[in-house]
């Protein structure tokens, strides 16, 4: 079982650096009509990082894919998350570059959803289910250009998933029967969010 289970967590990663590859050869063949109808460009943002809080440091792997105009980018992400949940977030992504140069800080804010990934070390018994919760992330950073059209990106911020669960309790079972209930609750994690990566823009 353990090593089906680990067959199953490289494919799903594996599935989502392909998805990645896919989104950004789309993005850059597309590009080229949306820059002449609105003077807009692709671009893709593939990320790694540390998520650092309360109950220890862990993995993430992110890649959001959009368009820029002028100093706004907005785009939609996704990703890995293995912050105690491990999970896959999905949401949307603004940011503002400060200054009007390819080397440039920025400000940034994601909001969206976590649909948790379920692991045995996830569940308090057998029944627990795990359930989507809100995701958002704010932040600043720092876009260090090699070229015109790709540089690496830089950021520090403050992120934020909610996983849901739910599960039977039981109670008194020294003494026949068991006094069974279910508990519902929805788990706050804040974290201190580090990514570093790799960004293009479609020629």
């Amino acid at each position: 079982m353990v090593r089906k289970c680990n067959f199953y967590v490289i494919k799903v990663e594996w599935l989502l650096m392909i998805l990645t590859v896919m989104i950004a050869g789309i993005g850059a063949r597309a590009q080229g009509n949306v820059n002449k109808k609105c003077n807009c460009q692709f671009q893709s943002i593939n990320i790694i990082g540390l998520l650092e809080g309360e109950t220890g440091t862990s993995f993430q792997i992110q890649t959001i894919n959009g368009i820029v105009y002028k100093q706004w980018y907005a785009g939609i992400g996704t990703g890995l998350d293995y912050y105690q949940f491990r999970g896959v977030p999905v949401f949307l992504d603004i940011r503002h570059n400060l200054l009007k140069k390819n080397s440039t800080p920025f400000i940034y804010s994601s909001i969206g959803v976590h649909y948790p990934w379920k692991r045995k070390e996830d569940t308090f018994n057998e029944d627990t289910q795990l359930y989507a919760g809100l995701f958002y992330d704010i932040g600043l950073g720092l876009n260090l250009a090699k070229t015109k059209n790709q540089g690496f990106y830089l950021s520090a911020g403050y992120s934020h998933k909610e996983v849901k669960q739910s599960f039977t309790n039981f109670e008194n079972c020294l003494i026949f029967p068991c006094m069974e209930s279910k508990i519902t609750r929805t788990n706050g994690l804040n974290r201190l969010s580090i990514k570093a990566g790799w960004r293009f823009l479609g020629n």
